[in-house]
C-alpha cells in the first residue's frame, strides 16, 4: 500500500469505540476464534538488510493482506488530511509464473468537505519474487508500482508487525520509505480490520516494541503517528469497484 507519492504528485492536500482512535473493547470482541497475538516487530529490511529482528521474523499467513482494511493511524503528513481511508488487497489473476504473489493494491478515501470517493491503484510484487536471491527476512516486503498515469510511482513497503489485537481484530503496521522523486517522507501506518482501529492496549505495546528497536528514525515516526478520521461517511456505500479508468489512474481519480 503506497499512495503518498501519488498524493504528492497530484497535490491531494480505519468497531469498538470512537472512530479513528485506538480504543478499548466496550462493545465486545471481534473474531472470537482469535486471541491477541504475541507482538513481534522488526526493522524494515530496506533499512537494515540483515537485522536480528528480521531473522526471527514470522511471516504473515497466505492471504493475510486480502480483503478490506481501514487505514486508521499514520505518521505520513500526506495521509493525515484523508478521511475514511481504506485499503483493499486481492491476488492478481492470472498469477505470473515469474513473479508469484502479486497483489492488486487499491486505496480509496475521501477528501475533506466532499462525499466523493477517490481511488489510487497499483500492483504489489513480493520483493523475493523480484529478487530470488533474497532470504526469508525479506518476507512481507513488497515493491509497489503504480499503473497508467501513475506508472512512474514506485517504492518498497515493509510489514513491521501483524496479528490480532486485544479485541481480536486483525491489524498490521507498515513502513513506507521516503520517495526522493516526489519528496514524500517516510511513514508508519496502522491498518485494522475495523474502522475504529487497533485497540489502545495493543497499540501501546506495539509502539513500545518499535521504540525498543533503537532506531532513531522509526522512533521519531512513532511520535508522529496520529489517528486518521473515520467518521462513517462511507457507511452504506457499495464497495469500490476498480474499473478500467481506476486501474489506469486517469480522469479525476474519483468514484462517487
Amino acid at each position: 500500500m503506497k499512495i503518498s507519492a501519488a498524493l504528492f504528485y497530484f497535490s491531494f492536500v480505519v468497531a469498538c469505540s470512537t472512530p479513528g482512535l485506538a480504543h478499548s473493547c466496550p462493545h465486545g470482541r471481534g473474531n472470537s476464534q482469535c486471541e491477541e497475538s504475541p507482538i513481534n516487530v522488526r526493522l524494515p529490511p530496506t533499512i537494515n538488510p540483515h537485522p536480528e529482528s528480521s531473522r526471527s521474523w514470522v511471516a504473515s499467513p497466505a492471504g493475510w493482506f486480502y480483503g478490506h482494511w481501514g487505514v486508521t493511524s499514520s505518521s505520513q503528513p500526506l495521509y493525515q488530511p484523508l478521511q475514511n481511508f481504506q485499503y483493499d488487497g486481492s491476488p492478481v489473476f492470472p498469477q505470473s509464473h515469474d513473479l508469484p504473489g502479486q497483489m492488486n493494491d487499491l486505496s480509496s478515501f475521501q477528501l475533506p468537505n466532499t462525499t466523493t470517493v477517490s481511488t489510487l491503484y497499483g500492483i504489489d510484487t513480493p520483493r523475493r519474487s523480484n529478487d530470488k536471491s533474497l532470504g526469508s527476512e525479506w518476507n512481507d516486503v513488497y515493491d509497489f508500482v503504480g499503473t497508467g498515469a501513475l506508472s512512474k510511482m514506485n517504492m518498497t513497503w515493509s510489514v513491521l508487525a501483524w496479528g490480532y489485537d486485544s479485541c481480536n481484530n486483525g491489524y498490521m503496521l507498515l513502513y513506507e520509505p521516503p520517495v526522493a522523486s516526489s519528496g514524500a517522507s517516510a511513514g508508519l501506518d496502522i491498518l485494522s480490520r475495523v474502522y475504529s482501529g487497533i485497540s489502545l492496549e495493543t497499540q501501546t505495546k506495539l509502539l513500545s516494541e518499535i521504540r525498543k528497536l533503537n532506531n532513531k528514525d522509526l522512533s521519531d515516526l512513532v511520535s508522529q503517528i496520529v489517528p486518521l478520521i473515520q467518521n462513517g461517511a462511507r457507511d452504506g456505500m457499495p464497495p469500490v469497484v476498480c474499473d478500467a479508468a481506476c486501474m489506469n489512474n486517469t480522469g479525476a481519480y474519483t468514484q462517487v
